[in-house]
């Protein structure tokens, strides 16, 4: 799924220059295509149904213009991007990926399960002592996980943690 993603974003008639980190930011996106669908999906705002029909019909023009994949994906985040959170633009994205095939319905695969349950301890340590204002704890306890080999990263969302 992350190399058809990444192939999306050239022409077919272009050639595509593969890099690991094109391979890279397109597993990113896919993961942040993913969230959005499911962000969409949990929604219950009101939708107008006339802007669902024109971002679709632009999706359909996209495609019909010799598959032009880069500006049918521009679309696509168009529709992630919008800020009424609604079922109705999950629908439209799971229309999408008909043509698309990125199994954006599937969601992405936890990576809790592969990190070990001291990791996910000393993580939620690090979290009380943030949360108390221990600084000086929480960079300890960071540097900690660090020494163990994973990273953490503090994001809106919470705290990523992956393997290094």
């Amino acid at each position: 799924m992350v190399y058809r993603l990444f192939s999306y974003s050239s022409h077919y008639k272009n050639k595509l220059n593969f890099t690991w980190e094109g391979m890279e930011a397109s597993k990113k996106s896919l993961e942040r295509l993913k969230n959005g669908y499911q962000v969409h999906l949990a929604g219950n705002d009101e939708v107008d149904s006339a802007k669902i029909n024109e971002l679709e019909e632009k999706f359909h023009q996209a495609i019909n213009d010799d598959l032009n994949m880069p500006l049918a994906m521009g679309i696509v985040w168009d529709v992630i991007k919008q800020e009424n959170k609604s079922f109705k633009w999950a629908e439209l994205l799971a229309k999408f990926d008909t043509v698309l095939a990125l199994k954006i319905e599937q969601p992405i695969e936890e990576t809790k399960q592969e990190i070990p349950e001291e990791i996910l301890d000393l993580v939620e340590q690090r979290k009380q002592a943030r949360a108390n204002k221990d600084w000086a704890k929480s960079d300890e306890l960071r540097d900690f996980i660090q020494n163990k080999g994973y990273q953490i990263k503090d994001t809106k969302e919470g705290v990523e943690i992956k393997k290094v």
